[in-house]
């Protein structure tokens, strides 16, 4: 008996190693992602402070190519420098908030500087680290809300009624406004959730920010592949990661996106592909689901034929999305150029825990590489 067990000892372990080295081959092939991905990801964006994430992207790109800038901050690039036939953009930048006073006690108060993505937005933040975006670097904290229990009957009430900004601190362990202002903390300084990238079965990614986090890195890994490749373009391309984008001007009737406004002033490209998070199991928005590909909607029918005949000659899966509107979007169909969206699925969009699926990412940018190399229009 005691030769049995050794031996089933012996099986067991080998069994377990090759179940385990099976397991990481497993893991290592669905990491569809550039090496810069998490770069990209980790880097706070909030709207108006771009500028760290604009250096990183010219960083990646090295100095290959013809970059721009426009005067709210975009980032344009071109690996020519002949007219481009077609633009691909994406916003760059994520709603967030801003340090708006402090308490004796050395609690922060915060405000929006951008309007809600929707009216659950303030609610999601509390209980979550955040980061503090300083001149002297990064400051820690959490976002939290007084406990019920420490409080007055009246003071109770009051916080029972429907949350609002007012009710919200920012701890960053300070005692007194003094040892906030040690920390180099001013007022206005942006605020965002912390980028806490978390890998779930099936190497399903979740993380806030992560739906627009992923557009900009998808649109990154096609110029990056561009400037690379030993195969010109058989178009040529700009590309865009535009700033700004969530904030509205208030010089036109509807609500658009000011980064818009002026990248469709800049851009002189006939054709406009814009790189898009789009919620799934949204009501106004029912076709869209996770792992069935990009999501394509067209103002142009022939665009948008092109498209699909691109993606079917690479057996990419893509999902049609018959209506579609949105301030970022107006601009370009106002300026007559061929627009399109390329969207990427995306569960909980605009929480903390924004879920995406690597094969549709990997389809989303494939079918973006094949596009400028389709040798058509585009």
């Amino acid at each position: 008996m005691h030769w049995l067990r050794k031996y089933l000892i012996l099986v067991l372990s080998g069994l377990i190693l090759v179940s385990s080295h099976l397991f990481g081959q497993k893991e290592r092939t669905q990491s569809v992602f550039p090496a810069f991905f998490e770069e990209i990801y980790r880097l706070p964006c909030p709207s108006g402070y771009e500028e760290a994430m604009v250096k990183q992207i010219q960083s990646i790109l090295g100095k290959t190519g013809r970059f721009f800038r426009d005067n709210l901050g975009s980032l344009y690039f071109s690996s020519s420098q002949s007219s481009s036939q077609l633009a691909i953009i994406s916003p760059l930048d994520e709603a967030g908030y801003v340090i708006s006073g402090g308490e004796r006690n050395g609690y922060l108060r915060v405000d929006r500087v951008t309007p809600a993505p929707h009216p659950f937005w303030d609610t999601f933040p509390a209980g979550h680290p955040v980061e503090i975006l300083t001149s002297q670097g990064v400051v820690e904290g959490v976002w939290t809300v007084p406990s019920l229990h420490i409080f007055p009957r009246d003071r109770r009430s009051e916080l029972n009624r429907p949350f609002s900004l007012e009710k919200a601190y920012i701890d960053v362990g300070a005692q007194s406004l003094e040892e906030i202002k040690a920390k180099g903390i001013q007022w206005l300084d942006p605020v965002v959730l912390k980028h806490q990238l978390v890998k779930l079965a099936g190497g399903q990614l979740a993380g806030p920010y992560l739906g627009g986090k992923a557009c900009v890195a998808s649109v990154l890994a096609v110029a990056k592949e561009d400037v690379s490749s030993s195969q010109r373009p058989q178009t040529e391309v700009i590309y865009a990661w535009l700033a700004q984008s969530k904030f509205f001007s208030r010089s036109f009737r509807q609500r658009t996106s000011l980064g818009a406004i002026q990248a469709a002033r800049v851009l002189s490209s006939p054709q406009v592909i814009i790189v898009w998070p789009l919620p799934e199991g949204d009501p106004q928005l029912p076709s869209i689901e996770l792992n069935h590909g990009p999501v394509l909607w067209s103002s142009s029918t022939q665009l948008k034929s092109e498209i699909e005949e691109v993606a079917r000659s690479k057996n990419i899966s893509w999902q049609n999305l018959s209506d579609f509107s949105s301030a970022f979007l107006w601009p370009f169909q106002q300026s007559g150029c061929e627009v399109a969206v390329l969207g990427l699925p995306v569960r909980f969009l605009d929480t903390p825990s924004e879920v995406i699926v690597p094969k549709d990412w990997q389809a989303l940018t494939v079918l973006l590489q094949s596009l400028i190399h389709s040798g058509g229009r585009p």
